[in-house]
């Protein structure tokens, strides 16, 4: 996929009510804080290649 996130997020038309958990490990300075990513799914045009 190839484009600007905020010219992705413009042409987002549905947005999902189930949320994604992926816990990707601990922070990587050496400190015990677990972190992760969630968001929820959501439709929108891409651009596949390039411009």
């Amino acid at each position: 996929m190839s484009g600007i996130a905020f010219e992705m997020l413009k042409t987002v038309d549905m947005v999902s009510s189930n949320i994604t958990w992926s816990s990707s490990g601990f922070c990587g300075k050496k400190q015990p804080m677990p972190v992760g990513m969630a968001g929820p799914e959501m439709r929108c045009k891409i651009t596949i290649g390039g411009r």
